[in-house]
């Protein structure tokens, strides 16, 4: 399945933005490191066609800083982290807005797009969001720690950082039901009480 990232950064004087994207260790692909998507193909992950390259300022080269936009090749389930920082003088005691959303890659799921917010600077001329598109699921910290991953600063996937950072809006429906990690607690061979995650397939229709 296909998805479209454009990830980098833009360094103005007075303020900075960046957006990093990052495929993750899970249950379902154990034993890899974070790998960046910065335009290269990493074993199971594959660039597609060409990478379209543009300077965060029109005009000034890359002395602002860039921002690369390629189409990646991936598998149903894995997992990304999208990473968004922006920081201003502008911005109330000097405080920098930053935040963490889990995506996990799943054919049937929603097509969403998440846009990083950016700085806004004039010498962007108008570039305002940049994006990651494709058929996701949008896992919460708790979903993604169920999926197996390493969750680090929780609470930057927390909503109030995650509306402050991003825009993420549904393009297309889902077209099947995702199942829905959940832990469950059981009973191992030696008598003692373990959770063990699982996943359990959404009702359209709520029976209860």
């Amino acid at each position: 399945m296909l998805i479209q990232v454009t990830t980098g950064s833009e360094n103005f004087p007075n303020s900075s933005s960046k957006s990093r994207v990052l495929w993750v260790p899970s249950r379902d692909f154990p034993g890899i490191k974070e790998k960046f998507l910065n335009n290269q193909c990493h074993d199971q992950v594959a660039c597609v066609g060409p990478v379209a390259r543009e300077p965060a300022a029109p005009g000034y080269i890359e002395e602002f800083g860039s921002w690369h936009t390629c189409t990646y090749n991936v598998l149903s389930g894995m997992v990304f982290k999208v990473y968004g920082q922006r920081k201003g003088a502008h911005m109330v005691a000097g405080r920098h807005a930053q935040a963490t959303v889990y995506l996990r890659a799943r054919d049937g799921a929603a097509l969403i797009r998440v846009s990083t917010i950016l700085t806004g600077d004039s010498r962007a001329q108008g570039r305002h969001r940049v994006h990651v598109e494709g058929r996701f699921d949008r896992l919460t910290s708790v979903q993604a720690a169920i999926e197996g991953c390493v969750v680090k600063f929780a609470h930057l996937t927390h909503e109030d950082h995650v509306s402050t950072m991003f825009e993420i809006v549904e393009l297309m429906p889902e077209t099947t039901s995702v199942a829905v990690a959940e832990q469950a607690t059981i009973h191992n061979t030696r008598g003692q009480r373990v959770s063990v995650p699982f996943r359990r397939r959404a009702r359209a229709i709520d029976l209860s």
